[in-house]
């Protein structure tokens, strides 16, 4: 999974030219579609370039501040956790040696 800061040049699997937060090292994202997201699913309102990218079902997400600009709305909320985070704290918790 990797996590983009732009839908702008994302592909089905990178971040291609868009700035990479999260370089196909998460292991879980989890993530909401924010206050807009009853009109999105209705489909009376189409989700701008950066909400899209976190609708398509593939393996790259978007995640950057909220943006209230009319035709460009992104109130998506993105976590995320990678590998390295993870074994982390399973070592601190005594799950792993």
């Amino acid at each position: 999974l990797s996590v983009c800061a732009s839908g702008t040049g994302i592909t089905l699997t990178t971040c291609g030219t868009a700035q990479t937060l999260s370089a196909g090292n998460a292991i879980a994202v989890i993530y909401s579609l924010g206050k807009n997201a009853p009109e999105i699913v209705s489909g009376s309102v189409v989700a701008a370039t950066d909400e899209a990218a976190n609708l398509d079902g593939d393996v790259v997400f978007v995640a950057h501040q909220p943006v209230a600009t009319t035709g460009n709305v992104f109130d998506d909320h993105v976590e995320w956790i990678g590998a390295y985070a993870l074994l982390s704290q399973m070592v601190n918790a005594g799950a792993l040696p």
